[in-house]
């Protein structure tokens, strides 16, 4: 499929295919409410990946210039169905978002809003946000899904800016939820903000998960960077539970590999068979601090792991602060105060 051009401005149209509402442009204030979107479904073959996919609610942007909604809200809505006919392994069962926003940083502008709906069966992702100038809310959602994701994974909730707050969710899985990998949130970054805007904390908070699948997820909250951006950052987890098995609870790339990095694990009650992190990069920078969660209610399992399984060690690969309140959590071979310990 050839890309469609803008008779206004020739630069490449992202129509983004299959739409049930579509909204771009420079607004003020865009403030959508009391709004549904049902069945939209994109025939095999007609997306073009990472340009034209299928989405219930759509606030698209020309990135980087004033053809971007400024300040975005969206409540009170209901989103069900957004798929693909594209067979499992196709590589053009992609992007099949129920609510997308995408917002150019803008020193008047704000956080986007999304808040008070309901997601069923959108296929790729919930909610996907691109907000780099204030970090965007999501929080009071109710989802669901059964339908088998994209061919490269499932990110329900995905802030792709790196920071912002998610709040107050209910995420139920059935079916074949997890035939492809899934990330339950999504807080990964591509690199360095523009000057002006500093990363902020991202929060996550109040995440209950209830997953009937039988099957593991991949990672409950991915903040990935392959930048060797070194800004600090600062990420809080609190109050996440899950019903379900998670291999692995963080996915964080080479975050905390060239800045510092702090996390902060707070009242987390969930079910992992690998580890709390998961990198293959060294990360050095990324410290971890832990109370009052349980991690695991079989076999305690590790502070991180890489991908293929090879050791990784504390004050070389990873700083951990664990107190007693923190359950299934195997440190015996993790000498903390010995950096180069082997976990």
């Amino acid at each position: 499929m050839a890309p469609v051009i803008s008779p206004i401005d020739g630069a490449r149209a992202n129509l983004y295919g299959a739409c049930g509402m579509l909204f771009a442009g420079g607004f003020d204030h865009l403030h959508l409410r009391y709004v549904a979107v049902e069945n939209v479904t994109r025939a095999a073959g007609a997306g073009t990946p990472f340009f034209q996919g299928c989405v219930g609610i759509g606030v698209t942007a020309k990135l980087g210039g004033n053809t971007s909604a400024r300040h975005v809200v969206i409540e009170d809505f209901a989103v069900t169905r957004v798929d693909s006919e594209d067979a499992m392994r196709s590589d053009r069962r992609v992007d099949m978002d129920g609510i997308l926003v995408f917002q150019s940083e803008e020193s008047n502008g704000t956080r986007p809003l999304i808040q008070r709906g309901v997601i069923r069966e959108a296929a790729g992702r919930a909610v996907k946000v691109f907000a780099p100038g204030g970090g965007g809310i999501t929080r009071q959602l109710q989802i669901y899904r059964s339908v088998p994701s994209s061919v490269s994974g499932a990110v329900e909730i995905d802030h792709q800016h790196g920071d912002g707050l998610i709040a107050d969710i209910d995420i139920s899985y059935s079916g074949r939820a997890h035939v492809s990998p899934t990330t339950v949130i999504g807080m990964g970054s591509i690199g360095a903000r523009p000057s002006g805007f500093p990363y902020a904390v991202g929060e996550v908070r109040d995440i209950r998960i209830r997953d009937q699948t039988g099957t593991p997820k991949s990672v409950l909250v991915s903040v990935y960077s392959s930048s060797s951006d070194a800004s600090p950052r600062e990420f809080a987890l609190t109050r996440i539970s899950d019903e379900g098995t998670t291999r692995n609870l963080l996915m964080t790339g080479a975050l905390g590999t060239y800045g510092l990095v702090k996390v902060t694990l707070d009242k987390i009650d969930i079910n992992l068979t690998i580890s709390v992190v998961v990198s293959d990069d060294p990360t050095q920078l990324l410290r971890v601090r832990a109370r009052r969660s349980k991690f695991s209610r079989g076999r305690p399992v590790r502070i991180k792991a890489r991908h293929d399984g090879a050791k990784v060690f504390v004050g070389r690969d990873i700083g951990a602060d664990v107190d007693a309140t923190v359950e299934g959590l195997d440190m015996s071979r993790a000498d903390r105060s010995s950096p180069g310990s082997p976990l």
